[in-house]
């Protein structure tokens, strides 16, 4: 008898038949557990979870050839010029050098913004934003949460920064595009000439649209959170079935019984422990 125990254990498994037998038997109780995960998240999604505000601003980088004529071949330089470059600020924008810029003039940033829109609301704690003990995870906080991107065969980069407080979006994405061409315009003055700190850089990066309140995008991702509460729904629904099953040392067919013991099943009798209650005999 162990042995055979043993052997039901190797050969209790999961076949894609049970899978369908167990979704249709237990249809209603993965329903009830799924729509239940649902509404939780559609509830956390439209009510609790806090708003993001994504701000937009765009700049064009434009290589200036040195030539006083321009040219076919010397516009041609500059374009495909100007497509290297593109890749070299989606890495400067972000760099340390410029978000720590943007980290140091980030108080200073929210209160002349609050003073052009008397009606936007500031973070709390905007005052200590730029404070040398802050600055370390403001310059983290902007890099997670900036997007730097192009589209194919364009000259312009499309600067994105998402929050919680619109101001902050509108301010940090205006503030990235400032400095970046603040620092890659930068110059020292020896023997009356200009010598730029980044040489390749200077005088090719130019705002084109500055983030504004009109452009901000507002969501809370409702649909995502949804979504993805109905497959953690669908997930522990499977899981609680799945448990059910492998734990279950029943046999609901003679073939099973067969199967398990290695023996032949000659005929099965019905259990008559039901008829006999309902009867009322002992």
């Amino acid at each position: 008898m162990e042995q055979n125990q043993v052997v039901i254990e190797e050969e209790k498994g999961i076949s894609l038949g049970d899978i369908f037998f167990l979704i249709k038997k237990y249809f209603l109780l993965i329903l009830i557990i799924t729509l239940v995960c649902t509404i939780a998240g559609a509830v956390y999604g439209l009510k609790f979870k806090k708003i993001t505000y994504t701000a937009k601003a765009e700049a064009i980088v434009m290589a200036n050839s040195s030539t006083s004529a321009p040219t076919a071949s010397s516009n041609y330089q500059e374009y495909v010029m100007s497509t290297y470059l593109i890749n070299t600020f989606n890495t400067f924008i972000v760099s340390n050098k410029v978000v720590r810029a943007v980290a140091e003039d980030l108080s200073e940033g929210l209160e002349a913004y609050k003073t052009n829109n008397p009606d936007a609301v500031l973070p709390e704690n905007y005052k200590t934003l730029s404070n040398e003990e802050n600055i370390g995870s403001m310059i983290k906080k902007i890099q997670d949460n900036a997007t730097i991107s192009t589209s194919t065969n364009s000259l312009i980069i499309t600067i994105k920064f998402k929050s919680s407080n619109e101001a902050l979006s509108i301010v940090v994405t205006n503030l990235l595009v400032e400095k970046t061409k603040e620092i890659a315009d930068a110059y020292e003055e020896v023997d009356s000439k200009k010598v730029y700190d980044y040489e390749m850089l200077a005088g090719n990066f130019a705002l084109v649209d500055e983030a504004e309140p009109s452009t901000v995008s507002a969501s809370r991702g409702a649909s995502i959170v949804i979504i993805v509460s109905a497959l953690i729904g669908l997930v522990i629904s499977f899981a609680i079935i799945l448990i059910k099953y492998l734990c279950d040392d029943t046999y609901t067919s003679k073939e099973a019984f067969e199967k398990a013991f290695n023996i032949n099943v000659l005929t099965l009798l019905p259990d008559f422990s039901e008829t006999e209650e309902k009867g009322g005999k002992k």
